[in-house]
């Protein structure tokens, strides 16, 4: 049985917009319990087309361009209600 993607409303909307531009998932962990226990995560394979400030729920999102080569992520997008994980893309050298 193939799992479905699970991500809050507020994601979502990111999520589906990206998807309708063209970006793809890369892969998604409904139970990755990280950075907080409850959280969903999300990875599509290209950096944000999306201006968040567009969206309907930008305010309950967290947007930081990540710069640790570890996590090896560009954006990454917090729901600060449902603390669900969307990141996007690859870490750019600075």
């Amino acid at each position: 049985m193939t799992e479905k993607l699970e991500i809050c409303d507020c994601l979502n909307e990111l999520l589906t917009l990206e998807l309708s531009l063209g970006n793809s998932v890369s892969h998604f962990d409904n139970h990755a319990k990280w950075p907080y226990p409850e959280t969903h995560f999300v990875m599509l394979a290209h950096d944000l087309h999306t201006h968040l400030e567009t969206l309907r729920y930008s305010k309950n999102i967290s947007h930081q361009i990540c710069k640790d080569i570890h996590y090896g992520w560009h954006d990454e997008c917090l729901c600060e209600i449902h603390y669900d994980l969307l990141c996007a893309g690859r870490t750019k050298p600075f």
